[in-house]
C-alpha cells in the first residue's frame, strides 16, 4: 500500500503543479503594500476548463487524503495535526480562495510541493 500512496502523491503533485503554473494566475491587491510588506495577491478568475480541472483535482485530492487520514487515525499517529494542516493548505491552494503573500506563481507551486513532500514523509514513515 505504501508504494501506491507514494505513486499517488507524486502523481497528484504533478497535476497540481501543472494546474497552478499553467492554468492559474495571481494579481496584486491594490494598496496592500501599505499594510503588508511586499503586498498581497489574490487568485485570478479561472477559465471554464480551469474550473473543471480545479473541481476534479480537488475531489481527487480530498478523496485520497481522507483515506490516508483514516489510516493515520487508526494507527494513533502523533502527527495527525501536522498532516491535517498540511492537507488543508494544499486543498486551499487548489480551491484558490485565499489571499497570497508571494508575488510569483512559482513560489506558490514550490510551497505546495513542500507540503505534499511533508504529507508523503508523514505517511511513508508512520504507516
Amino acid at each position: 500500500m505504501n508504494e501506491d500512496i507514494h505513486l499517488y502523491y507524486r502523481g497528484i503533485e504533478e497535476k497540481i503543479s501543472f494546474f497552478v503554473k499553467e492554468l492559474s494566475g495571481i494579481k496584486y491587491l491594490k494598496g496592500s503594500s501599505e499594510v503588508v510588506s511586499d503586498g498581497a495577491y489574490e487568485w485570478e478568475t479561472l477559465c471554464p476548463d480551469g474550473e473543471r480541472i480545479q473541481h476534479d483535482l480537488y475531489q481527487e485530492y480530498m478523496s485520497v487524503t481522507s483515506l490516508v487520514r483514516t489510516k493515520l487515525e487508526q494507527m494513533n499517529s502523533p502527527y495527525m495535526e501536522q498532516y491535517s494542516q498540511s492537507c488543508e493548505y494544499v486543498a486551499d491552494m487548489i480551491q484558490q480562495q485565499s489571499i497570497l503573500f508571494v508575488e510569483k506563481i512559482q513560489d506558490v507551486a514550490d510551497e505546495i510541493k513542500r507540503q505534499i513532500d511533508i504529507q508523503l514523509f508523514l505517511v511513508m514513515n508512520h504507516t
